[in-house]
């Protein structure tokens, strides 16, 4: 089996029973479906990356001396650019799956998504780790996770819509007479 299908695998398992009955866990509790819970993280990893640069030690490693503050902003104005993208696939799928029940297209369309943001994550713990722990490392793991959580949450399904039940002549809907105890498609 190729490692594509491999992960596959590890990934519809992921969806399907942790992430979500999580989900749906959460919806019950507080009224979040998958995509608002999605867009919450995706904040949240955004504050943890302005976290992240914000601790970085200005003429550290990347550059030298001569330009401080280039490697934060290289890191980070690509970085906010690429989670508001991702916020707004969010929200604009969120809209089209509330007039219509389909399936979520960003389950199959973002695989490659979870396929980067799991072994970043992966790559990500392993370094943290490694090092001793300070603000940046944290900060970046915590991206890491919280990215990984979006991407997750956003693959899962919002329950259906429950078809309603037609009772006599009250089946009348685009030119279609349903007859008692039918439901209405």
């Amino acid at each position: 089996m190729r490692m594509k299908e491999q992960f596959g695998l590890l990934d519809d398992t992921l969806i399907d029973r942790l992430f979500q009955p999580l989900a749906d866990r959460i919806a019950e509790r507080w009224r979040f479906g998958p995509f608002r819970l999605a867009r919450m993280f995706l904040d949240a990893a955004a504050v943890a990356l302005i976290l992240s640069q914000v601790a970085h030690v200005p003429g550290t490693t990347a550059f030298g001396d001569s330009l401080p503050y280039l490697y934060p902003v290289l890191v980070l104005v690509p970085g906010l650019a690429a989670m508001s993208i991702l916020r707004s696939e969010f929200r604009k799928t969120e809209l089209g799956a509330s007039n219509r029940p389909v399936a979520n297209p960003l389950r199959p369309g973002m695989h490659w998504h979870r396929i980067v943001c799991f072994f970043w994550l992966m790559v990500l713990l392993l370094q943290t780790a490694e090092t001793p722990p300070r603000l940046e490392g944290g900060a970046l793991l915590a991206v890491g996770l919280f990215a990984t959580l979006a991407v997750y949450f956003a693959a899962c399904f919002a329950r259906p819509v429950k078809p309603q039940e037609a009772t006599g002549w009250q089946g009348l809907r685009k030119g279609t007479i349903l007859f008692a105890r039918r439901t209405i498609r």
